[in-house]
């Protein structure tokens, strides 16, 4: 067995050994056969690695497997749209992001799904990380520098991101606001095209993923120059933030939570949470979930509900500011 199958195997025997006994679950109606976890994204990646390290332990928690079922498209538009016409039993499932669950529905009004209609929050699950980085030829050490570079060259700097409206997108559009530089916006379906353009010397910045970048720039391939949040990065404490650089308001922190279609009953919700909740207390679980570049994040239903409105707000204004929009 592989050492990543023999890490899930062992989350999944402590999750069943922490679980409430036997008599108490099973008394419940619900679950009585698999529950399936939509990931509106590709295999093979971060949020894939994530959505797989929580389905591990919560199967034996519910007793019955949840089981991860990839739908990409549409940059999360369509297995959002798949989970949110789900019958609300319970037996459907989803891995919800800030891009899927806030950004996407404020830039694209001709979406097939309301978040606020269509979902029932459960809880944060994590929280992750983006860094602004650049090629490491550019001659600049930190984000006044690129601002002052971009405002003497005539040509200006590119910069790429995870698509138009990502965070990344938005973050980088107010600090042309309020600083007057004209950093260009080159969009991409995800890191790895990014990284790519990085590396082959295409785009001269990026926001990337933490996890996706460290390796890169401790081997000198990349250069760091701001953590995209309000707060320093234990895996690069040396880099000061977006906040620190005086750009407070384009800052962002990234989070995935767990969603429920709307109707789905107030038990089932309930267990959900429950078992969400132990399953990130799991000290192997939360240590892989660290190795991802994931900070395990629960916060229940109603204080997940309420950041997805306050995000909702914020970026409300952002995208309002930037004027920037898809449909």
């Amino acid at each position: 067995m592989n050492p990543k199958r023999q890490s899930l195997a062992r989350l999944a025997a402590l999750s069943l050994a922490a679980a409430a006994p036997a008599g108490t679950w099973a008394q419940t109606e619900w679950p009585t056969r698999p529950v399936k976890l939509i990931l509106p994204y590709p295999p093979g990646g971060a949020t894939d690695r994530l959505a797989r390290l929580i389905a591990a332990p919560m199967g034996p928690l519910l007793g019955q497997p949840v089981i991860v079922e990839n739908r990409p498209g549409a940059t999360g538009a369509l297995g959002s749209s798949v989970a949110a016409n789900a019958n609300p039993d319970g037996y459907t499932l989803l891995v919800g992001f800030l891009g899927s669950m806030v950004l996407m529905p404020l830039l694209n009004r001709q979406l097939a799904y309301d978040p606020q209609r269509d979902f029932i929050p459960i809880t944060r699950l994590v929280t992750y990380d983006f860094v602004l980085v650049t090629r490491p030829d550019l001659p600049a050490t930190d984000l006044a520098g690129v601002i002052k570079l971009s405002k003497q060259r005539s040509q200006s700097i590119a910069y790429g991101s995870t698509g138009i409206g990502s965070p990344g997108h938005l973050g980088m559009e107010e600090i042309n606001r309020k600083s007057g530089a004209t950093l260009r916006h080159v969009p991409y379906k995800g890191d790895q095209a990014m990284l790519t353009d990085l590396l082959g010397e295409h785009v001269e910045m990026g926001v990337l993923t933490l996890n996706v970048a460290e390796p890169l720039i401790r081997a000198g391939k990349l250069k760091a120059l701001a953590i995209a949040t309000d707060r320093r990065s234990p895996k690069l404490p040396e880099v000061p933030t977006f906040a620190e650089s005086g750009f407070s308001e384009a800052g962002f922190e990234t989070w995935a939570g767990l969603m429920a279609p709307r109707e789905t009953p107030a038990a089932v919700i309930a267990r959900l949470d429950s078992a969400a909740a132990r399953a990130l207390q799991d000290p192997e679980l939360r240590a892989a979930l660290l190795d991802a570049g994931f900070t395990p994040a629960y916060n229940g239903p109603d204080a997940f509900k309420t950041l997805i409105e306050d995000d909702r707000q914020r970026y409300s204004r952002l995208i309002e500011a930037s004027g920037v929009q898809i449909n």
